[in-house]
């Protein structure tokens, strides 16, 4: 086994592990009675995958397969995407790092999320978990700059819309540089995982999360600065999913900044969960 670093001197707040400006539960325990017209779906493609029409499967689990690029490409199905981006309900727990929860408190999160940061703590030691922690504020802030908050018109932007949607897409750009795609892909889907989280919001950010990882993947050499602007170019040029004014799914370039809404109420049955982390990187 090997030795763990640990660094005595270093504060970990756990609050910065978690996306705790986005709320904790988001719709009212048990409400999972919702059904597909209430969501506003219309006719789903009849597929198996989430975007292209072919999925994967590791250990019995379906994931999603890599949302439709450009180069012309026709878009997929927003009703298709907002049936297979789900993932199966997980239970909330608290967490704090290892043997320092004493001394930084816990926060709350799902299971998985609470289990693959101790794996994070184990192979990386607290520098690992600095290391995310760094990446979290990171996203936070360079979406900021991009699209903000409020503007003077007191818009809105950050949970629902476009800035909202670069911060998921930059965040999993950055974890995947840093810990690699098995580790954002099982992060970024444990995230999803809170009870009652509506089917438009999870199904908006497991896309994004995904868009952000294929970014990476086909710019492996990409400055932390160029992979921003690749971020901002699949939102500009409609790659990315928001909501907009009806609480729906919608194509990033089909809202107007700022015009954005909020995600319905409702849930849809998962149709994933996160996959296992095992890389050494």
């Amino acid at each position: 086994m090997p030795e763990q670093t640990h660094l005595p001197n270093q504060t970990i707040d756990p609050s910065v592990f978690y996306d705790d400006q986005e709320q904790v539960c988001r719709a009212p325990p048990g409400d999972n009675t919702f059904r597909a017209a209430q969501l506003g779906m219309g006719t789903a493609t009849s597929s198996s995958s989430p975007s292209s029409g072919s999925s994967s499967s590791a250990g019995g689990k379906t994931t999603a397969a890599p949302p439709a690029g450009g180069g012309g490409a026709s878009k997929p199905d927003l009703d298709h995407i907002l049936k297979n981006y789900q993932v199966n309900e997980d239970k909330m727990t608290e967490w704090g790092p290892t043997g320092f929860s004493w001394y930084t408190g816990k926060k709350t999160m799902t299971k998985t999320e609470a289990e693959l940061l101790d794996q994070l703590q184990f192979k990386k030691g607290l520098m690992g978990l600095k290391g995310f922690k760094d990446i979290k504020e990171s996203a936070y802030a360079v979406s900021g700059e991009r699209f903000k908050k409020n503007d003077e018109a007191g818009k809105p932007g950050a949970e629902d819309g476009h800035q909202d949607a670069f911060r998921h897409m930059y965040w999993n750009v950055m974890m995947t540089k840093k810990f690699g795609p098995e580790f954002a892909e099982a992060f970024g889907t444990a995230h999803e995982g809170v009870p009652g989280n509506p089917a438009a919001r999870e199904a908006m950010d497991l896309y994004n999360n995904e868009l952000g990882r294929k970014i990476v993947a086909e710019n492996p050499d990409a400055s932390d600065k160029e992979l921003q602007e690749l971020v901002m170019k699949a939102i500009t040029d409609g790659k990315a999913i928001v909501i907009d004014k009806k609480g729906d799914i919608q194509f990033s370039d089909q809202v107007k900044v700022g015009e954005t809404g909020a995600a319905k109420r409702g849930t849809l049955p998962g149709k994933q969960d996160p996959p296992e982390w095992s890389s050494s990187r």
